[in-house]
């Protein structure tokens, strides 16, 4: 095993263009399931401004992002799991983040919007 890297691996199905950074993306996506074991929801490659955020959830270990894409639509995203109970994050605003995310849909007061879901988030500077 010389030479190998051993350690986590994240497969992505690629980068989507901001034309397809929409519901309709999404709504296209659920026609292919279910998804589960050995057929893994789509997980996708992007980098985005740090608009702002925040930490929630009861023991503030998920981040609530606003991130600006490369044609300045702005996305609301949720980081499950962001940090340990405790700690905390270093993010700064206007900081360019490498994402690993899947598309899914929020719904709030009756309006549905898209959200990604972060899986993996690297600072880009």
């Amino acid at each position: 095993m010389a030479g190998t890297d051993l350690g986590p691996s994240l497969w992505v199905d690629g980068v989507l263009s901001p034309e397809q950074m929409h519901l309709a993306t999404l709504d296209s996506l659920k026609t292919l399931g279910p998804y589960g074991r050995e057929f893994e929801i789509p997980l996708f490659q992007g980098q985005f401004e740090l608009l702002r955020w925040a930490m929630v959830g009861s023991d503030q270990t998920h981040a609530q992002l606003w991130l600006q894409g490369p044609n300045r639509q702005v996305f609301q995203a949720i980081w499950f799991y962001a940090c340990e109970p405790g700690s905390r994050l270093t993010l700064r605003t206007n900081q360019l983040l490498n994402l690993v995310y899947e598309l899914n849909e929020n719904w709030y007061q009756g309006v549905r919007s898209l959200q990604l879901i972060v899986r993996h988030c690297l600072a880009c500077n």
